[in-house]
């Protein structure tokens, strides 16, 4: 592979991406201050800044944007630097989603599309969700590579859906294995506190770090909270930073973990009764991956990527995401028989086992390079 560079956002580019750069050679630098891993921990929402780091940047033969914020710094890039560099966006995040909300949507359909559409070499897109946004203003040769469950969290959390997998297909088992999820509605109690508290109670799971409200936005989870304190018998829990930050951690039924080491997170989802991600607009989000890894049912919406692995399965488990139908979603995961639970969790990990470090990065090796053929 050429000289490649991908421009990542925030701190350090999201794991995933990493194993992208990674698998590609790629050097890295930040999209807005040209910093390498270890910037600012949040971005600048500066277009001068952008423009500043294209032209400063050395030259590559390939130029990768993480996501689709860093476009600006690309198209500069390929216009002010080096106009015979391959740009590639990285459809990972919601930036094409949001433009009709923004004032600069006319811009972008008469202007800024069509010269992106002449500029950009082609896209890879982390699933069809995320493709549809960008083609909206992209003319441009798509490929699609989902993003990978981090070699860790694959190992703690494998075994545990492998366990339902082993109930699913084993004739005389009449016990359900104590590793499993709780795909059967009742798991080991380990103590009021743990993952196991309350044998009563429905054990909800969310994950994924929040550092603003514009990511709680993203991901819903005030509205998951608000449908938690509806029901006295059901609790979310939380993991991931910053949710302690905001007031919806407060709420009856809410616990806000924070970050957890390996052994407890991998033991929150052998103790869940069900996954949500209720997102607004979530490209491929990886957390309700290791969801399904570990054979957890997972309720998404109709506004997560991962939609189209859920939907084959069962499709009403995919839903809008407002309360009342974010609702219904656990109300259904939860009238499943423990043979239903268990068939349909092992059908959801069946599809995300590829998901591994080492495929997903010889996958991208081989999109970039049919882009930029």
């Amino acid at each position: 592979m050429a000289d490649v560079l991908m421009l990542h956002q925030f701190h350090q580019p999201h794991h995933a991406h990493r194993v992208f750069g990674d698998a590609v050679g790629a050097d890295y630098r930040h999209f807005e201050t040209g910093d390498e891993i270890g910037g600012p921990e949040e971005n600048l929402d500066s277009m001068l800044a952008r423009l500043r780091t294209a032209i400063d940047l050395e030259s590559y033969d390939v130029v990768i944007g993480e996501g689709t914020t860093p476009i600006y710094t690309l198209l500069f890039y390929k216009l002010l630097n080096r106009r015979d560099a391959r740009i590639v966006p990285l459809i990972a995040d919601e930036t094409f989603l949001t433009i009709g909300e923004q004032r600069t949507r006319h811009l972008w359909r008469r202007v800024i599309g069509p010269l992106a559409s002449r500029l950009v070499s082609g896209a890879i897109a982390v699933g069809n969700l995320a493709r549809s946004w960008a083609e909206r203003y992209l003319e441009v040769p798509f490929e699609i590579v989902h993003p990978p469950i981090a070699d860790a969290k694959y190992d703690a959390l494998e075994p545990i859906g492998r366990a339902v997998d082993e109930a699913v297909t084993s004739e005389s088992s009449s016990a359900p294995v104590a590793t499993a999820s709780r795909t059967d509605g009742a798991g080991d109690v380990e103590g009021d506190d743990g993952p196991g508290g309350d044998d009563e109670s429905v054990r909800i799971l969310h994950a994924g770090t929040v550092s603003d409200r514009a990511a709680v936005a993203k991901k819903n989870v005030g509205l998951l909270a608000r449908v938690v304190e509806s029901e006295p018998d059901w609790e979310l829990r939380l993991l991931g930073a910053g949710h302690d930050a905001f007031a919806y951690s407060d709420r009856p039924g809410v616990s806000a973990l924070g970050y957890l080491d390996l052994e407890a997170f991998a033991a929150e989802f052998a103790a869940a009764d069900v996954y949500v991600q209720p997102s607004s607009g979530d490209a491929f989000p990886v957390a309700s991956l290791e969801a399904m890894l570990a054979g957890v049912p997972t309720v998404v919406s109709t506004a997560a990527g991962t939609r189209e692995l859920v939907d084959p399965v069962d499709p009403l488990l995919v839903r809008a995401p407002v309360a009342s139908d974010v609702r219904r979603g656990i109300e259904y995961a939860r009238s499943l028989s423990p043979d239903e639970r268990r068939e349909r969790a092992a059908a959801l990990r069946e599809r995300v086992l590829p998901l591994t470090e080492d495929r997903q990065a010889a996958a991208f090796r081989d999109a970039l390079a049919e882009v930029v053929a």
